[in-house]
């Protein structure tokens, strides 16, 4: 995943919509966790500019 471009495109998104501040991320199971992290992180944005700080996680695929 090209997170510079994955950032670029949720700040499009909050220039769009400046009063969302929820997002809900879908994740399929084989995902690693540094990655889903870099998602979340890159979700949040920063102090200075926060971009989604409301995420709701949830599981893509089939459930067993």
């Amino acid at each position: 995943m090209h997170f510079y471009e994955f950032g670029n495109r949720l700040r499009e998104l909050k220039e769009n919509h400046n009063q969302e501040t929820s997002i809900i991320l879908g994740a399929e199971e084989d995902i690693p966790y540094e990655v889903l992290l870099k998602v979340i992180d890159h979700s949040l944005g920063t102090t200075a500019r926060p971009l989604f700080p409301d995420i709701t996680l949830t599981r893509l695929g089939p459930v067993e």
